[in-house]
């Protein structure tokens, strides 16, 4: 990508022990020396936000990290995730709550 990732990770799952092992085993030739490894990982910028409302403000200050960092990639890592254990669909309102949250997301992502 010639370029910086942000990682947002909504369930603690990410790991970087494993996305190195995948750049190594899908890019050998590349990969083979630590400094690129060490080059790959420092480009990858990881935030853990583990709430809908933590997720909704990393999203919208997400323009200023963009643009300093020059971040090429977005990656959330679920938006479903944490949507699914703050609000429970039985309950009167969560539906349209939830839905208002996550078009929300999806027009400040845009």
């Amino acid at each position: 990508l010639d370029g910086a990732v942000i990682y947002i990770d909504t369930e603690s799952a990410f790991s970087a022990e494993r996305l190195i092992e995948i750049a190594r085993c899908r890019f050998p030739n590349y990969f083979c020396a630590d400094q690129k490894l060490i080059t790959m990982t420092n480009r990858i910028h990881l935030y853990r936000e583990l709430t809908c409302l933590d997720v909704l403000k990393r999203i919208e200050s997400l323009e200023e990290d963009i643009i300093l960092k020059g971040v090429k990639l977005i990656v959330v890592d679920s938006v479903a995730s944490v949507v699914r254990k703050e609000f429970d669909p039985r309950l009167q309102g969560n539906l349209s709550e939830r839905s208002n949250l996550l078009s929300s997301e999806a027009a400040t992502l845009k």
